[in-house]
């Protein structure tokens, strides 16, 4: 298999092995009318690409210990609560949506099967808003901040309603980009659908920044006809000690990704129940 996917990789990607970063997942057994396949997960980086990083991060003084895929990271952060028999055979769909763009990692059990990167994210979310309402996109940014702020100070019934408006017109400007960004997601879930034989998810999870978007999440669960949960990366975990900055009461679902990197070699046992215990949490 290693000997296969170099060939592969450098044939249709042109990475080369000992050359690049070059690694790779297996997703399963593929069967069609006549053969059996296995598909395989292709993780590539270019050398010069990774060492720019680990300069970067060594600048800092920090010491690297290990190099991860942020979507096998992503994944790992929800991989812990898959703890009991009934969910070797569960599917999950996460969907982290980020400030340049958004990935897409599908999970049977506990292994992975799909990764897609899109390129539309935050940035493109707050461009369609300024062009829609004919701001700049810094307007558009503070507006987008203000109007999904959780605190809502006592307002006049003159100023809710203004805000109500207000609300429905970012609702609406919203709406064309949410429906790109979910065409491309159906495509991914129609893919694993018709390769995996019937792999259909119930429910989606949303991380990163634009899923404390609660506009964005509603356009996004009406336009999957799925359920759309906000993660909670953190749950389980001791962070009393830890400066998470100023959204402690959130779902602090932007942690996902750190979340993973951090929990690369720590074992989790499996529970028949599912529940958890304070003697099983782990410390941050």
């Amino acid at each position: 298999m290693p000997d296969a996917v170099a060939e592969e990789a450098a044939e249709r990607l042109g990475y080369e092995a000992g050359q690049d970063e070059l690694n790779y997942l297996r997703a399963g057994q593929v069967r069609t009318e006549a053969e059996t396949r296995e598909e395989v997960l292709l993780l590539t980086a270019k050398k010069d690409v990774v060492d720019q990083h680990l300069a970067m991060v060594e600048a800092t003084g920090l010491r690297i210990e290990h190099i991860d895929a942020a979507p096998v990271a992503l994944f790992r952060s929800f991989e812990r609560f898959l703890r009991r028999r009934a969910d070797e055979n569960a599917v999950s769909v996460v969907i982290d949506i980020g400030l340049s763009g958004t990935r897409v990692v599908v999970g049977r059990g506990r292994r992975i099967v799909f990764i897609k990167p899109i390129d539309l994210g935050g940035v493109h979310l707050t461009k369609a808003v300024a062009k829609e309402l004919k701001l700049s996109v810094q307007e558009a940014a503070e507006l987008r901040a203000r109007m999904r702020s959780d605190e809502e100070p006592a307002e006049p019934s003159g100023a809710r309603e203004g805000r109500a408006t207000a609300s429905w017109t970012l609702h609406d400007a919203l709406r064309s980009q949410v429906a790109e960004v979910a065409r491309e997601i159906q495509l991914c879930l129609r893919y694993c659908s018709v390769t995996f034989r019937g792999l259909r998810p119930h429910t989606v999870t949303l991380t990163g920044g634009e899923a404390y978007d609660g506009r964005f999440v509603e356009l996004l669960r009406e336009a999957l006809n799925l359920e759309c949960t906000v993660g909670a990366p953190l749950r389980g975990m001791d962070v009393s000690g830890v400066d998470l900055g100023s959204n402690r009461r959130g779902l602090l679902s932007e942690w996902a990704l750190c979340a993973g990197l951090a929990l690369r070699g720590v074992e989790v046992g499996r529970r028949e129940d599912g529940t958890e215990h304070e003697q099983h949490r782990l410390s941050a």
